[in-house]
């Protein structure tokens, strides 16, 4: 598949319309953005969008990719429990979409998951 160029305004949309909000987490080159996770907001999907601050489109091809990830985060620890194939910006700017859509979706599940799997965990202890 072709590399594609996409509008750094398409992504931001995207990911507005679903819900994300930017955060600063100390990478002065790279917009952030994250999703807290409705049963625990502790539980973050991350989006590194590959967007160079105040620039209309993400990085030259082979730069970079487009990474979603989950997290815990507790205010003094943070750390990951899902990690998720890149998104490479390949086909078109639709498909691109479509395909962080997927691993959003997939990162939200292990978020999930992974609070089903502490319940269980701290019900056996007890």
């Amino acid at each position: 598949m072709a590399y594609v160029e996409v509008p750094s305004e398409d992504i931001i949309n995207f990911l507005t319309s679903k819900g994300f909000t930017p955060v600063n987490l100390g990478y002065p080159k790279e917009l952030v953005y994250e999703f807290t996770h409705k049963e625990n907001s502790a539980v973050k999907v991350r989006v590194f969008t590959s967007i160079s601050d105040g620039r209309s489109t993400v990085r030259k091809r082979g730069k970079d990719s487009i990474k979603i990830c989950t997290v815990m985060t507790n205010g003094d620890k943070t750390f990951g429990i899902g990690k998720f194939p890149r998104v490479h910006r390949t086909g078109s700017t639709e498909k691109v979409l479509v395909r962080m859509l997927q691993r959003m979706r997939a990162a939200y599940q292990r978020g999930t998951d992974w609070l089903r799997e502490q319940t269980i965990k701290n019900v056996m202890l007890t």
